[in-house]
């Protein structure tokens, strides 16, 4: 009688513990891959910077406006993104948003002109505790060579 009360009281020790471990389990899973979910965002936002430098790129050697070539570049992201709006550019953007800054370089001796687009993107996580995580993406182009 006492081996049969000893068995069932371990087994719901077990299952306390089981109880208590299996939340935390979830969150570190949970974590994982929100972390694995940001490097692969990450890397498409290179890609996509990557795009909107070749499209700002040609515009600015073609003299077009940085205005311009920033609308460009932002069309090029989307579209490297799958399409629809979900970059903007502009004053007003807050997140998921594309800048385009100028520069002047050198390379063997020579004067540049750089652009270099930036690419923000808010990842949106599955748990509400990892909800500030941004994740940045650039690229520079050479127009002035």
């Amino acid at each position: 009688m006492l081996s049969t009360f000893v068995k069932s009281t371990k087994r719901g020790q077990s299952l306390v513990e089981m109880a208590l471990v299996m939340p935390l389990l979830v969150l570190i899973l949970a974590m994982a891959y929100t972390g694995w979910d940001a490097t692969q965002q990450a890397i498409g936002l290179a890609t996509a910077a990557r795009a909107g430098a070749i499209m700002a790129e040609n515009d600015l050697r073609h003299g077009q406006s940085q205005a311009q070539a920033l609308t460009d570049a932002t069309s090029a992201i989307n579209a490297e993104e799958g399409g629809g709006s979900v970059y903007s550019s502009g004053g007003g953007c807050t997140t998921n948003c594309v800048t385009l800054a100028t520069s002047t370089g050198t390379r063997f001796g020579s004067q540049l002109q750089l652009v270099t687009i930036t690419v923000t993107h808010r990842v949106a996580p599955d748990i509400p505790v990892l909800s500030g995580i941004t994740v940045v993406g650039h690229a520079t182009g050479a127009y002035g060579v």
